[in-house]
């Protein structure tokens, strides 16, 4: 047998090889952009319930210390009857709390 046959077919299977590597590479570099797109894709969607949840508390916190300033304003507005203790409509208003 001739010896430019067999450098021939090394260097098509070398060939063939660099081409296969270099194809696996490129995909598996698409499935990892993929995954992270996904992945992103989800962690956002995540981020916007959880500020939407966040939102929800902080609106619900809010009126809830508006309504306990109005009952404390009320309950401060009541004229003192008695120093010796609080009159029994303060005293209610501020049990609300």
């Amino acid at each position: 047998m001739k010896p430019w046959i067999i450098i021939a077919a090394i260097g098509f299977a070398a060939l063939a090889g660099m081409q296969g590597y270099r194809m696996g590479a490129s995909a598996n570099e698409a499935r990892h952009i993929a995954a992270l797109a996904k992945a992103q894709a989800e962690a956002l969607t995540e981020a916007r319930a959880a500020t939407a949840a966040e939102t929800k508390r902080l609106i619900a916190a809010a009126a809830s210390a508006a309504e306990a300033r109005a009952l404390e304003d009320q309950a401060y507005a009541a004229p003192v009857e008695n120093a010796v203790c609080l009159p029994v409509s303060r005293v209610l208003r501020l049990n609300k709390r």
